[in-house]
């Protein structure tokens, strides 16, 4: 979220202001109209910006209030979901001193006693499956790894939700390795994992691991699948596998700079889709954000 785009408690108030409605009747119309119960109190922390929609039932309060303020769908749900992200990417910031997969693997695994990383990836081909509900149901990721010291044994993995469900996801072992310790994270919605491969590995030795992440339930619909790449990878392949009931219109590519960098500020390639599935590959991978957007159709 940049300093320039305003969030959710100026727009809301905006959109308030311009309606002429005062909090006591929005409230009312909310019981009245739609069966959601939402305190004075509540409506008040929202349009003042010292809290923010997070549940389910606060999420369909939004959308009623879109019609209630007669301002376009997505004006007011567009803007929280920017401040959502950019408050539980600030949050994990200040808590661990970085964003990307690299920096936080090796911050929780000092934290959590774990041997430090003994292989790196240099290429990952990562499939996410999207269900008829338009939502993530799990991640296939495959990823080449080389040992970095002799005997390397050990290899972690992170995985985090961004919902405003409180879930936290599973990591599941599939080929090349094993699950060794698991350090779940529920106030930050996250796994930390210790893959234990099948045998060591010499230093420079090449071994493919494949795992799965299964992301918890929620009902909110996935819009990307994206990757932080901080450091030179050899391939990187992003697929998405969508439901044959739910395909969206278009699939964008992108790198952004950081995850902070807005989607409509980067360069956007169209990805074709075929048979449900769209995916890129790149080799010699640029650091930054690369990603698949979509939107889904009313």
């Amino acid at each position: 979220m940049t300093a320039d785009e305003p969030t959710f408690g100026e727009v809301l108030r905006q959109a308030i202001r311009a309606r002429g409605l005062s909090l006591e009747r929005i409230h009312a119309r909310l019981g009245a109209d739609y069966g959601l119960s939402v305190s004075m109190a509540t409506l008040s922390y929202w349009q003042s910006g010292r809290a923010v929609p997070r549940r389910s039932s606060s999420q369909e309060a939004v959308r009623a209030l879109e019609t209630i303020l007669e301002v376009a769908p997505g004006t007011l749900l567009a803007p929280l979901d920017r401040e959502r992200a950019s408050r539980r990417q600030q949050r994990w910031s200040r808590r661990h001193g970085g964003n990307d997969d690299e920096t936080i693997i090796g911050l929780l695994a000092k934290e959590h006693g774990v041997a430090p990383r003994e292989a790196r990836v240099v290429g990952v081909r990562s499939t996410l499956v999207i269900g008829a509900d338009r939502v993530e149901k799990r991640e296939i990721v495959h990823a080449l790894i080389i040992g970095e010291k002799d005997d390397a044994r050990h290899f972690q993995v992170f995985a985090r939700q961004d919902t405003a469900v409180d879930v936290t996801p599973a990591i599941e072992a599939l080929s090349g390795c094993q699950i060794g310790s698991v350090f779940e994270r529920p106030t930050d919605q996250s796994v930390f994992v210790d893959l234990v491969l099948p045998r060591p590995l010499r230093r420079g030795e090449a071994l493919m691991v494949d795992y799965q992440v299964l992301w918890g339930p929620t009902d909110e619909p996935t819009t990307r699948h994206d990757r932080i790449i901080t450091f030179q990878q050899r391939e990187l392949g992003l697929r998405v596998r969508f439901d044959p009931s739910a395909v969206p219109q278009t699939v964008q590519y992108a790198v952004r700079d950081s995850i902070e960098q807005p989607l409509s500020s980067a360069t956007t390639v169209s990805v074709p889709i075929v048979d449900g599935v769209a995916e890129v590959v790149r080799l010699d991978v640029p650091l930054g954000v690369h990603g698949l957007y979509w939107t889904w159709p009313d």
